[in-house]
């Protein structure tokens, strides 16, 4: 009897398949508590677990089984984004100075490991010079997706909705793009006939750029001003609201990372730009509700949460992060010259992310906010006495409001006269409340994940690299990509309260 070629074959799976598969969902989420248990960095056990069960280490799982669990884990990278694009602070990314600063940062972190590379690495390691930018060029991508996991992992200091983590999501961003546009380049390389070179390097910039200009101008022109005249209060629309919402969340992502492929954009930028759109309309919705209707408006946010969060926490984002471990050929890695170079060369990439935080410790001591002075109002005594302190309001020292500060005689008989003395902020507070926030965007800017090994590869495998230069790059990326996690984790626990500065955090 033929088999039928028009339909699947339903054969029982066999419980070696099904215990396999089981184990390895289970043991993402048991990798990642412990993982942020001990390093405060969850994906870093996810990433391990990864390579053990793929073909690096124990190679349980079957070659279509890496395939599936890499396109399911790619569709959680894009709810990450996607996710991040939800919580983005709108008011902060609309901010010049921030949008400036964000840009700053971004370029600092993709010339600096380039030109590191190309130092160490044609001079030292005596790599060609096609091969050094080429190893600079993975090193340079920070990888979206990862910042907004790290973020969002350290909930109770709220970053991910911060001024400071508005612009590294900024800088992330445009770091990761610039990341496709060498990999299509590097792509290319190898057919030297290559005619459209120029329009191969501008396309993904030109089509990026694009998206993210449409999408604002289609919120802020069409969409929301559509989109308050909607009458939720319909009996209609009210019970049938969440999956209302949730079809036009789907169907919104769906549109624009679709868009994104087919013009040469990065699917990343199709996320975030339809995260950040939803985020204009339900900001739009909570400005033109009363205070009683804002407690039972539904919004996009809470549709996410509702219906999708807890697959891309437990099961989409963890395959991710796997499948980065899938891409580590980690039984070549220990050859003994590219062992140490690998080394040496991962710390001068860290070393070359970690220096673009010394633009907001620049931006602290130029921004108009730390000009404006202080003013105290002193009441004078005649007599000398002891003085009752009374401070009145209690303002952080990092807002534009003046500190009123009383001194109030305690022999009431006597006349007081107020006087005001205004004060500038110290170095020494200029200098706290910079250096802790520098420290941890620079960190968060390490390079990590997914758009190197996609690099690398390319790189390879079009005979860019050599063997031996994409071992130390492999090195270098997986050194970056565990240790920027552990880095940023420690950082937050260590200081916490510290990275809570007016300037960088309201």
């Amino acid at each position: 009897m033929s088999s039928n070629t028009h339909s699947f074959s339903y054969v029982e799976p066999t419980i070696v398949s099904l215990l396999i598969l089981s184990s390895f969902i289970y043991l993402l989420s048991v990798a990642r508590s412990l993982a942020h248990h001990l390093f405060y960095a969850g994906l870093i056990g996810q990433i391990l677990v990864g390579m053990i069960y793929a073909r690096p280490l124990a190679n349980i799982l079957k070659p279509e089984w890496e395939q599936t669990i890499l396109d399911f884990g790619y569709l959680g990278l894009l709810l990450v984004v996607f996710e991040g694009g939800l919580e983005t602070r709108l008011d902060f990314l609309a901010v010049k100075s921030n949008l400036f600063l964000s840009s700053v940062i971004g370029i600092t972190g993709i010339i600096t490991p380039i030109g590191l590379s190309i130092i160490l690495c044609s001079f030292g390691f005596k790599f060609n010079l096609l091969e050094s930018f080429t190893m600079g060029a993975s090193l340079s991508a920070t990888s979206l997706g990862t910042t907004f996991a790290i973020l969002s992992s350290h909930g109770e200091y709220q970053l991910n909705k911060s001024r400071m983590g508005t612009i590294l999501v900024g800088a992330a961003l445009l770091d990761d793009i610039s990341g496709l546009v060498i990999a299509s380049v590097i792509e290319k390389l190898g057919n030297l006939g290559q005619q459209n070179l120029p329009w191969l390097i501008s396309k993904p910039i030109v089509s990026s750029i694009a998206m993210i200009v449409i999408s604002a101008l289609l919120a802020r022109l069409l969409l929301g001003r559509l989109w308050i005249k909607i009458n939720f209060k319909n009996t209609i629309i009210k019970r049938y609201l969440d999956h209302i919402l949730l079809f036009c969340l789907i169907s919104t992502l769906s549109a624009t990372v679709t868009i994104a492929a087919y013009t040469g954009a990065s699917t990343l930028v199709g996320a975030y730009c339809c995260g950040a759109l939803l985020r204009y309309l339900d900001d739009c919705q909570r400005k033109h509700s009363n205070e009683a209707e804002q407690n039972d408006t539904v919004l996009f946010t809470h549709v996410f949460e509702k219906y999708i969060k807890v697959v891309k926490e437990y099961i989409f984002a963890p395959f991710f992060f796997a499948s980065i471990g899938f891409a580590v050929p980690f039984l070549d890695l220990w050859h003994g010259q590219e062992l140490w170079q690998g080394i040496l060369y991962a710390l001068l990439m860290i070393f070359g992310k970690i220096i673009t935080g010394v633009w907001i410790i620049i931006w602290t001591y130029v921004s108009p906010h730390w000009k404006k002075p202080v003013a105290v109002n002193i009441a004078s005594t005649i007599p000398t006495e002891i003085s009752m302190i009374e401070r009145r309001p209690t303002l952080p020292l990092s807002t534009s409001s003046p500190v009123l500060i009383t001194h109030r005689n305690i022999s009431s008989d006597v006349p007081q006269n107020n006087t005001t003395e205004t004060i500038a902020p110290s170095v020494t507070v200029k200098k706290s409340r910079s250096v802790y926030p520098a420290l941890l965007v620079g960190l968060s800017m390490v390079s990590r994940g997914e758009i190197g090994f996609l690099i690398a590869n390319i790189g390879v495998s079009t005979s860019v690299l050599s063997a031996k230069a994409f071992i130390v790059t492999i090195w270098a990326i997986l050194l970056n990509t565990i240790l920027g996690p552990i880095a940023v984790g420690l950082t937050i626990k260590v200081l916490g309260s510290k990275l809570s500065d007016g300037l960088w955090i309201d």
